[in-house]
Formats: C-alpha cells, structure tokens, sequence
C-alpha cells in the first residue's frame, strides 16, 4: 500500500482468499481514499466481502491494515 498526504495512491490484496469476484475492483476503489479507519471501512462496506475474501472478515482486514 502505498499513502501520500493520508490518502491511499495504491493498494493490492494478495492471497489466496477463496473468494469468487476479483479484488481489483475494491484496490481502485481505495484509491484517492483517506487513511483512517472510518473511510476504508466506508469503501469496504460497498462490497459483499466474502465475494472478495472468502471467509476472511472486515474486522480482520481492517486489522491487518491498521494495527
């Protein structure tokens, strides 16, 4: 992930997640987003995730990404 002046210019999920929809459509989303919390969750909320991520939750990600 890649963030200038608090906003993420770039981001990839890698991993094998089992989902059935490809991630790159969540990472352009993410782009131009401000970097706390409340705004990624925002963006994630957008998505069924499990179509994405398989089993993996957002309170997981955000926690990969966050702490």
């Amino acid at each position: 992930m890649h963030v200038t002046d608090g906003r993420i210019d770039s981001v990839r999920f890698i991993g094998d997640y089992l989902g059935i929809e490809d991630v790159e459509a969540i990472e352009q989303r993410m782009q131009g987003t401000r970097f706390n919390r409340a705004d990624v969750t925002a963006v994630f909320e957008q998505f069924t995730l499990n179509k994405y991520f398989g089993t993996i939750t957002l309170d997981e990600i955000l926690s990969v990404m966050f702490d």
